[in-house]
């Protein structure tokens, strides 16, 4: 049973990581990316338990809201500090061969 748990933790996780990456490559801030990791994490779920009329699974054990929201905050400041770092690197000089478009 704790294996179960486990796996839908991770599952959980993986989406949140899904929606949380969506939203940052749709410039959202850190709020619109924890609501995109969020919908995206429990959304079908939702719809499942709301379609079959069994108890919402979030409304009773609420380590996925916690679990999607603390995975969406830290996908955002770790890419924020990745974008910072790679900034800050000298960009490397294109040569022409290298590029996709030749010389005239």
């Amino acid at each position: 049973m704790l294996l179960l748990l486990i796996l839908d933790y991770l599952g959980t996780a993986a989406f949140a990581v899904s929606g949380a990456l969506k939203g940052i490559r749709k410039h959202m801030d850190i709020f619109g990316v924890a609501v995109l990791a969020l919908v995206t994490a429990i959304g079908g779920g939702t719809i499942r338990d709301a379609l079959l009329g069994a108890p919402i699974f979030w409304l009773q054990d609420r380590t996925y809201v916690l679990l999607s929201v603390v995975i969406a905050v830290a996908v955002f400041l770790l890419y924020r500090s990745r974008r910072s770092e790679r900034s800050r690197l000298p960009r490397p000089k294109r040569e022409w061969w290298a590029s996709s478009q030749w010389p005239a």
